[in-house]
């Protein structure tokens, strides 16, 4: 009994992803054209496939199992029995045109057979095939997802950022604004106290004026007074 495990290069304790590795090399190295050329490609590809399908399923490979154990222990021979009989040129000849026809059955059968694998041997590739592209597909699609997902968090970071930039910015402008109206109000505050001052130096230089018109005034009425009674006194009148 040809063993699966030896048909498709593993150990009896493969894993099954082993298997599954093992079988993609082999179905590998057959392709189309060789199917094509080599009639005999089909027959071990085939056989790589039956050997697959029975690893792959757990029954079908402890019954495998079993069945190599069961080959490994000796068997007692098998008794022959053998018949001899002296075949007439009719018998011969009718036994020569039956293996013939029966070789012309076979040849067709093989050949239709043989044609069979070969699409079965086709079809399993092309599947075996798709299975790849759509795995490779499967496997561009994430890779394009995660790309995508990338670009949109770079995309959403940078306008996070652009938002708080403009909120700094305008928080900057506003203390910067505030600061303006500060120093405008200190300005005009220093202003109307500047004016104020002028205008109170003024009133004060105006009352000073005044004051000194008003002594001055008062003196010199106080001087005619003084002069009245002089001449009243000594002339006898106020108007000398």
């Amino acid at each position: 009994m040809k063993s699966c495990y030896a048909i498709l290069g593993v150990p009896g304790n493969a894993s099954q992803a082993e298997i599954d590795e093992a079988f993609r090399k082999a179905s590998a190295h057959f392709s189309k054209e060789r199917l094509v050329e080599d009639p005999e490609s089909v027959t071990r590809l085939r056989a790589i496939q039956d050997a697959y399908k029975i690893l792959s399923n757990a029954e079908m490979r402890e019954g495998h199992d079993r069945k190599l154990s069961t080959a490994a222990q000796p068997s007692a021979p098998r008794p022959r029995v053998v018949i001899e009989a002296e075949p007439s040129r009719i018998n011969t000849l009718l036994i020569t045109m039956v293996l013939a026809v029966v070789a012309m059955f076979a040849i067709g059968g093989y050949m239709s057979y043989s044609r069979d694998q070969t699409r079965k041997a086709l079809a399993a590739q092309e599947l075996a095939q798709k299975k790849l592209e759509a795995e490779e597909a499967a496997k561009a699609e994430a890779l394009q997802a995660k790309k995508d997902a990338d670009r949109v968090r770079a995309q959403a970071d940078a306008e996070r950022q652009d938002r708080q930039f403009r909120a700094e910015s305008a928080a900057s402008a506003k203390i910067a604004a505030n600061a303006d109206l500060q120093q405008q109000n200190l300005a005009m505050r220093l202003q109307e106290n500047e004016r104020r001052d002028k205008e109170r130096r003024e009133a004060q230089a105006k009352n000073d004026a005044r004051q000194k018109v008003y002594e001055s005034q008062r003196r010199v009425a106080t001087d005619k007074q003084t002069i009245r009674d002089l001449c009243q006194m000594q002339y006898g009148r106020s108007n000398c």
